[in-house]
């Protein structure tokens, strides 16, 4: 009998999305005979190894468009009006057009791609064998995953639940579809911070007994030994895309004065082209400031310059979060951080211990601020920041740690 772990990414291994799973899926392949990864993403060539007992599978998470048109036909499952008696007698919210478009597709997905998924696990597993299904986000793929395991001869079925697939506030339609129903039949959600925790067990008190937190990990590194630069030298590290407030960086920068500082952003996106437009618009003229964009590199890229550059903090304004996996690598180096309040990155930020708290929605001047009283600290205090900085990767964010933890809970199920 197998241990046999069917494994739902949105892109792993193919695209650029999803880096930190890289971290997880050697512990994952030590921990089952054979794994199956089945990922959303039909188009992008694949860019990361697996290892030798992972092999992948690819399903669209997209409806076609006669399948969107045979969605509407969900207004005859009964779990389609209890899902809208759960928005009105328990989330207490009006029921729109939005929502009900949203609930209706989820539930043809179910029966669309579930058929392609229920062939995939029967492929590649036995009914003798012992069968996992884990959905690396509790989207859409974890509502067809517990329709399927009632199906099918399943030991577990499981997902992990990050930060946009947590907050309802944070979607245009103030909902996510079906989580009442995925947290009753699934086995365990293991949300990624105490914040998102927290928020479902007061929406489901009722449930708290499937809730789980289990923080994501990163691989540690020696803090490196790097001579401090006369410059403060701060790095951002994500998507250019609105949410991430990129451009709150650049007006920021604007205000400072009384210091050098050179900032490096890794990541692009959207709204890339226009961020550097407007960089160079704000702040060519500052002789205070250099800046430079190194785009999307490989985080093996971005890993390596950490190791071979001496790096005064991380920066990250992002307006919503879960807990930012860049975070944990920087601090993996002993590099400190900067970032809002929001999602659970206070569980990683300890103010003016290992890099400082900003209020949700900074402005430009908050920001300032804080990069100012970085750049002000002795060079005692730096050496103390960096050194609870590595701590708190040791203590919460070691992959060695989490993914064994992680595993042991998922095979205990």
């Amino acid at each position: 009998m197998a241990r046999v772990l069917f494994f739902c990414t949105s892109s792993f291994p193919y695209g650029t999305g999803e880096t930190f799973i890289e971290n997880e899926i050697p512990f994952l392949s030590q921990a089952f005979d054979s794994i199956v990864i089945v990922s959303n993403d039909t188009i992008s060539p694949q860019t990361r190894t697996i290892p030798h007992n992972v092999v992948c599978q690819r399903i669209s998470y997209e409806l076609p468009k006669f399948q969107k048109f045979l969605s509407i036909f969900g207004i005859f499952s009964k779990l389609f009006w209890q899902e809208m008696r759960i928005i009105t007698k328990e989330y207490r919210k009006p029921i729109t057009g939005v929502q009900i478009k949203t609930a209706l597709q989820t539930l043809r997905k179910a029966s669309y791609i579930g058929n392609y998924m229920s062939t995939i696990i029967q492929n590649y597993s036995s009914e003798s064998d012992s069968r996992f299904i884990y959905s690396y986000w509790m989207n859409d793929m974890a509502f067809v995953n517990t329709k399927i395991c009632q199906k099918l001869s399943v030991q577990s079925v499981f997902s992990r639940a990050h930060g946009w697939d947590v907050y309802f506030e944070v979607n245009d339609a103030h909902y996510l579809p079906f989580r009442k129903y995925i947290l009753t039949k699934s086995n365990g959600i293991f949300f990624i911070s105490r914040r998102g925790y927290d928020y479902y067990a007061e929406l489901f008190p009722l449930l708290v007994q499937k809730m789980r937190v289990s923080y994501l990990g990163v691989i540690g590194y020696f803090q490196i030994k790097i001579t401090r630069p006369n410059v403060c030298r701060i790095v951002s590290c994500s998507n250019v895309i609105s949410i991430k407030q990129i451009d709150l960086i650049i007006h920021a920068l604007t205000q400072i004065r009384e210091y050098q500082i050179e900032w490096i952003h890794f990541g692009d996106g959207d709204l890339f082209q226009q961020i550097q437009k407007l960089t160079h618009e704000l702040l060519d003229k500052k002789t205070n400031i250099s800046f430079s964009f190194a785009g999307r590199v490989s985080n093996t890229e971005v890993m390596n310059y950490y190791k071979n550059n001496y790096v005064d903090c991380l920066i990250n304004v992002s307006l919503s979060e879960g807990i930012p996996v860049s975070m944990m690598e920087a601090m993996s180096f002993g590099i400190p951080v900067i970032g809002t309040n929001v999602g659970g990155v206070s569980e990683i930020i300890e103010h003016e211990t290992n890099g400082f708290l900003l209020s949700p929605t900074p402005s430009k001047e908050e920001v300032a601020a804080a990069i100012e009283r970085f750049c002000s600290l002795t060079h005692d205090e730096v050496q103390t920041m960096r050194n609870n900085a590595y701590n708190t990767w040791d203590t919460k964010f070691n992959a060695q740690k989490n993914y064994k933890e992680f595993i042991r809970l998922i095979q205990s199920l």
